[in-house]
């Protein structure tokens, strides 16, 4: 009789694929023009994604980032974090996903910790880790702005009602990040690694102090098979 819960074994399909290599084998390209995402009403398409996922990558690739490396995102659900998501999987590289409420001090922590080099940060708390990161080993802070991917009232809207930040000269924003890279060659996607991490979450501290919970990319593309082996039909159905 039909199972209200499937459970997919990790060793299946796609076993073998980190996060990158994964939404590339889902065959998505061939909906190319379909809704991949849905931001403050502008609709980003599977095309789109592609297109900028393999943008932000040559534009991490040219910043240096490399196999390895700890990337610290402090930022809410924005497209941009979404394109580091899959791009950085593409490097081989881990995203150390910090809360942007998260107080000064906490994000030094997280920062020293893991000992990123690189920071992307929300423009509303960049203040907050302009101080976090005073004096540690983070040699670029990249700044995206909620407007980025706003479609056009809104974002003109967001702009002209919200002061611009002062950054420092270690500061780069994220249009210019992406132009800096542009030029970079397209980097080859890393072999698949399964003691790869590709994502370190911090739980909210609430029995004592916060804990990183460290995911690869197998742990994330379980939830993809299991979503698909219970709704194989289910393609432009909207998640928050």
């Amino acid at each position: 009789e039909p199972a209200d819960i499937v459970i997919v074994s990790q060793g299946g399909a796609p076993k073998d694929l980190n996060l990158y290599q994964t939404q590339k084998a889902l065959e998505n390209a061939k909906y190319a023009a379909e809704t991949a995402l849905i931001y403050f009403d502008r609709k980003i398409s599977y095309g789109e994604l592609f297109t900028r996922i393999e943008e932000t990558a040559k534009a991490y690739s040219h910043l240096g980032v490399k196999a390895g490396d700890m990337v610290t995102i402090c930022s809410v659900m924005t497209p941009e974090t979404i394109y580091s998501f899959y791009a950085l999987s593409k490097l081989g590289a881990t995203l150390n996903m910090v809360d942007p409420r998260t107080s000064p001090n906490g994000l030094r922590e997280y920062v020293e910790e893991l000992k990123s080099r690189f920071v992307v940060v929300i423009a509303p708390a960049y203040v907050k880790m302009r101080e976090a990161v005073l004096g540690t080993g983070v040699e670029k802070v990249i700044v995206n702005s909620p407007a980025d991917s706003l479609p056009g009232l809104k974002r003109l809207l967001y702009n002209l009602t919200t002061k611009k930040g002062d950054y420092g000269p270690n500061v780069v924003e994220w249009k210019k990040f992406i132009a800096d890279g542009a030029k970079e060659p397209t980097p080859m996607a890393m072999p698949f690694d399964e003691k790869h991490p590709i994502l370190i979450m911090h739980t909210g501290g609430t029995t004592g102090k916060p804990k990183g919970v460290l995911l690869s990319d197998k742990n994330l593309n379980a939830l993809a098979v299991q979503y698909v082996a219970k709704r194989p039909s289910g393609r432009q159905e909207k998640f928050l």
